[in-house]
């Protein structure tokens, strides 16, 4: 049997939202995460967070990887077309002249949330 739970993802991170909002420094010890981290969840909007708690799997067992919260809030974020840019010239490059037959996902991780 596969569990959701989307719906308490979603009040979990409300919850931290808020927290992270008025507190980061208690966030960031009780999520083991950087400020920073902590800091950019607190700015989180409403759909953003909608966006995370469409992850099926339980988010309220603490992540304590940073790596693991900032490939998330970065999924979420909007590319910049320098990022973009990035990758077309690595493809236009000779460094990819081998590369053949491959989708290049430019989405930041979007389509693995």
């Amino acid at each position: 049997m596969i569990f959701d739970f989307s719906a308490l993802n979603l009040e979990y991170l409300i919850q931290a939202r808020d927290l992270a909002m008025t507190d980061p420094e208690l966030v960031a010890v009780m999520f083991g995460i950087d400020i920073e981290i902590t800091r950019l969840l607190g700015q989180m909007t409403p759909k953003e967070l909608a966006l995370i708690s469409l992850i099926r799997q339980p988010l309220v067992i603490p992540r304590q990887e940073p790596w693991w919260w900032s490939r998330l809030f970065n999924a979420l974020r909007a590319g910049s077309p320098e990022e973009i840019a990035a990758a077309v010239v690595y493809l236009a490059s000779e460094e990819a002249a081998y590369v053949t037959g491959q989708s290049l996902h430019v989405n930041g991780g979007m389509a693995m949330i």
